[in-house]
């Protein structure tokens, strides 16, 4: 017989045992359950597809250095690098393409270096800008930058180009009647080669010689319309604008301007640091806009107010007016009541910024979107002007005489002065 003390020990043991056992079978369930699913490797589908075209051109790599006619030998070092940047544009093109943003790009690094260049304003020529005037059938100088080859041989705003020799033994080409696309092709030329032109003002021809060099495009300039009305005009937001922006409306109130015309038509836009120094020169404090970035993360654009300027302001603008210029003219607007005058803008509601990858190639994405201090979204929409006011067709040549929407603003701005209704 076994007593009621051995049965009670012996069934404690059992307990224990069949506990211990099934918390170890259990372990070894969980673990080997657990190195069966290190196997798996979960992503979404997008991802997935990344991984499998990113294998096909590994393959597509490795063939082409198997068979490809003209990759001679492992030596030929390029192919392979070819293949890779070729891979990254078509990517970002791809994804432009598929969510139709036509801003989202890729660069290498020497097309990086080539674009900043060109943002900051730079070219090989002799500086000036060109453009054809039907009253002497033909192109005329219409702005000489400042330190330029241009301005050091004498050329000046206004004088009509007669006749060119692109080199020192080349023919001379008569420049009656011609456009200006046929003429700059004729001036333009490598840095430290010479090109002369003839020119005419009030009846005499005068032979400029020029060194072509680097030149920095004026991205600003200004006049005075009459006595108290000052125009200045802002073609991009990029380079020398802010310096010059800050002379201009120096140099104008100086003159005694009463009232400014900031013309922005045809400026596709620029800097966000270099659109919010120009507005901050004139515009009292305030939003200037604000930023959202998918995740909902905002941030808002401030103006000091510490340099505005208490005189009337009026905004040209039209179909060319874009981006950092919109978010000029809607400022201009809700902080300053300013008019815009023109034709309604562009439309491009929504901000790029820059990757940056090793050895200088980067990629340039949309990354959020921006509104204006009264907190619209101009995206796909633009800014319609406060006056619609359209230019005359079939034109060639744009003068004051008819520039009907410069007229407009000087009109707004005499108002006042004038007490009228």
């Amino acid at each position: 017989m076994v007593s009621k003390k051995f049965a009670a020990l012996l069934c404690a043991v059992l307990v224990v045992i069949t506990a211990a056992g099934t918390f170890v079978l259990s372990s070894v369930y969980l673990n080997i359950q657990w190195v069966l699913d290190q196997s798996k490797v979960v992503v979404d589908k997008s991802a997935n597809e990344f991984y499998v075209n990113n294998a096909r051109l590994k393959q597509l790599y490795e063939k082409a250095r198997e068979l490809y006619y003209y990759y001679y030998s492992d030596a030929d070092a390029d192919a392979g690098a070819i293949m890779a940047e070729g891979a990254l544009h078509g990517a970002a093109a791809a994804l432009a393409e598929y969510y139709d943003d036509r801003y989202t790009e890729f660069f290498s690094a020497p097309e990086y270096d080539e674009y900043k260049t060109q943002q900051e304003g730079f070219y090989a020529g002799v500086g000036i800008r060109i453009a054809y005037d039907p009253a002497v059938e033909g192109c005329v100088i219409s702005q000489v930058f400042r330190r330029s080859p241009a301005e050091e041989a004498g050329a000046r705003q206004g004088d009509v180009l007669v006749r060119a020799q692109s080199e020192s033994d080349a023919e001379w080409v008569e420049l009656k009647g011609l456009q200006a696309s046929e003429i700059v092709p004729l001036i333009e030329g490598e840095n430290g080669t010479e090109v002369r032109i003839v020119t005419r003002r009030a009846g005499e021809e005068n032979e400029l010689r020029m060194i072509r060099g680097e030149v920095q495009v004026d991205q600003v300039s200004w006049r005075m319309m009459n006595e108290t009305i000052a125009v200045i005009k802002i073609d991009a937001f990029s380079g020398n604008a802010s310096e010059l922006f800050d002379f201009a409306v120096t140099e104008s109130i100086d003159d005694g301007a009463k009232g400014i015309i900031i013309d922005l038509r045809g400026n596709g836009g620029g800097g966000l640091d270099v659109v919010r120094k120009i507005c901050n020169r004139i515009l009292p404090k305030g939003v200037m806009m604000e930023s959202r970035k998918r995740d909902g993360t905002a941030t808002k654009y401030e103006l000091d107010g510490k340099q505005m300027i208490e005189i009337p302001l009026v905004a040209l603008v039209n179909g060319g007016t874009a981006s950092a210029a919109e978010v000029m003219a809607a400022a201009m607007r809700d902080l300053a009541g300013a008019k815009l005058v023109g034709e309604k803008t562009f439309g491009k509601g929504i901000m790029q910024e820059f990757f940056s990858f090793d050895g200088g190639a980067q990629f340039k994405f949309t990354s959020q979107e921006w509104f204006t201090p009264k907190g619209d979204n101009i995206h796909g929409k633009g800014l319609t002007p406060d006056f619609v006011v359209e230019l005359p067709e079939n034109l060639v040549y744009l003068t004051d005489e008819k520039d009907t929407q410069l007229k407009k603003a000087l009109e707004i701005l005499f108002l006042p002065q004038l007490n009228l209704p």
